[in-house]
């Protein structure tokens, strides 16, 4: 799914293409920020910190992901894999996984990537492919789109 194409139908798809979430590569004063699935979006928060602030806090009980360094978009869903110290429940952990379905109010994060597969299995959503967040925050940067599907296959 592409940033600007978040959703299956073709009036979803125009509506998020004209949507500035969608092509606002922040800079000049702001934070660099790649888009994600409306209002979840990734920022740099220093030379070598992304994050994501967190919308639904019940799970997770935090109000962002910190040191995100890979992510994706796929079925309106967006997974997250963060390294480098990173909350959940107010445990700091080295590396989690998190998947995020914003049209369900869900969050929720993971401490091994097993529990992780497995929520996946249980929910019928395929694994992800995982990028690195700075090459896709070049690749929005010079395109001013994602396209999950065609631009990172």
């Amino acid at each position: 799914m592409g940033c600007n194409t978040t959703e299956n139908s073709d009036s979803d798809k125009r509506i998020n293409s004209m949507d500035p979430f969608y092509s606002d590569r922040g800079g000049f004063g702001t934070y660099l920020r790649i888009p994600l699935i409306k209002p979840y979006e990734a920022i740099k928060v220093s030379k070598e910190e992304w994050r994501i602030e967190l919308q639904v806090t019940k799970e997770l009980l935090e109000l962002s992901i910190h040191n995100v360094t890979e992510i994706s978009v796929h079925d309106s869903v967006i997974f997250v894999y963060a390294k480098g110290g990173t909350s959940i429940r107010h445990i700091i952990y080295d590396e989690a996984w998190f998947v995020i379905i914003p049209s369900k109010n869900l969050e929720k994060g993971f401490t091994e990537k097993e529990q992780l597969l497995s929520y996946l299995k249980e929910q019928n959503i395929s694994e992800p492919k995982l990028y690195n967040a700075n090459n896709v925050y070049e690749k929005f940067r010079k395109e001013q789109k994602i396209n999950w599907n065609e631009d990172f296959q």
